[in-house]
């Protein structure tokens, strides 16, 4: 009698971890993360690409996330899923972070997050025009 318990107890417990795993499972892919990230592609931060696309590939991979990959120069690419690799940036021109505003880049406004990879120390100065703003330095 005291086996049957425990089993239907085991069963019962592995049925509702199952459907709560479920549950939140699709709920994360039909309402995924927006991540948009911000590159620094100053003359400065030639020297750092490969920690650069080490970095942008290790964010790129995160599940239930939609990612949106700007420079301090131009959008790269917006809204997707499964983003194709980042190794050929082109690096020129000092820092200009006055271009990155949420009325250039609509992508900034409907961000969950914001990630700017940076060295610059005016980097942080974006804080008061972009929400959500986190600063990686590399």
């Amino acid at each position: 009698m005291i086996k049957n318990k425990t089993v239907i107890r085991i069963a019962a417990f592995f049925l509702i971890f199952g459907t709560l795993a479920g549950a939140t499972h699709l709920y994360l892919v039909n309402t995924p993360r927006k991540v948009a990230i911000i590159i620094d592609t100053s003359y400065e931060m030639e020297r750092y690409q490969n920690d650069i696309y080490d970095k942008v590939e290790k964010l790129l991979k995160s599940r239930y996330t939609e990612f949106a990959l700007l420079s301090d120069k131009s959008l790269i690419f917006s809204w997707t899923e499964s983003p194709r690799p980042v190794r050929s940036l082109k690096f020129y021109g000092p820092d200009d972070f006055s271009l990155i505003t949420a009325s250039a880049y609509t992508e900034l406004a409907e961000a969950d997050s914001v990630i700017l990879i940076s060295r610059s120390a005016r980097a942080s100065d974006l804080k008061s025009s972009v929400r959500n703003l986190r600063v990686i330095r590399l």
